[in-house]
């Protein structure tokens, strides 16, 4: 998705599409793309700059965190970046405000969207993804999924295991 600087009238412009995995070089460790990602895109031209505003829709396939089993995540993200077009002033010492961050310069006459669309996708990649939020995850003794099935264990014994355990964290600590 090629945004040519010089095809763009003044004030907003925008711009409807589709993206797949291979287009977006989305490939493992990569959480699975389960179809095409809906890419909205507004490109509000002014006279130095273009604001970008983009709008994304897609599906993972995510692993649980607590329960290990695979579910399908559908994820609406948006962002926006800013345009400059020339280059950007070496100072030693800068204090970045927010539109620092999301500023990017360029020189060129057009720009390659795709490593935006695909930043803004892996930001929304939960740290622990979890299948909903009150999922019971694995007993840590038979290692049976709480969300399905009971196991036998009891209350007790879960708690003298995670005991167990939380003493190995004390011998790591070196204490």
């Amino acid at each position: 998705m090629i945004l040519q600087f010089k095809n763009l009238k003044s004030g907003k412009n925008n711009f409807l599409g589709q993206l797949g995995k291979e287009e977006l070089e989305w490939t493992p460790p990569l959480p699975t793309l389960t179809e095409k990602v809906d890419v909205k895109l507004v490109a509000d031209k002014r006279s130095k700059l273009i604001i970008l505003n983009l709008d994304i829709g897609f599906k993972l396939k995510l692993v649980c965190s607590r329960c290990l089993e695979e579910y399908t995540s559908q994820f609406k993200e948006n962002s926006t970046y800013i345009i400059r077009f020339g280059q950007e002033e070496i100072v030693p010492e800068k204090h970045l405000t927010d539109e620092d961050v999301v500023t990017v310069w360029t020189l060129e006459e057009e720009m390659d969207i795709k490593p935006f669309i695909r930043e803004t996708m892996v930001l929304a990649i939960p740290m622990k993804p979890l299948c909903s939020s009150d999922c019971k995850g694995l007993c840590p003794i038979c290692g049976a999924n709480l969300n399905r099935e009971r196991c036998s264990h009891t209350k007790e014994e879960l708690t003298f295991k995670i005991t167990k355990l939380s003493s190995l964290k004390d011998l790591l600590k070196g204490g």
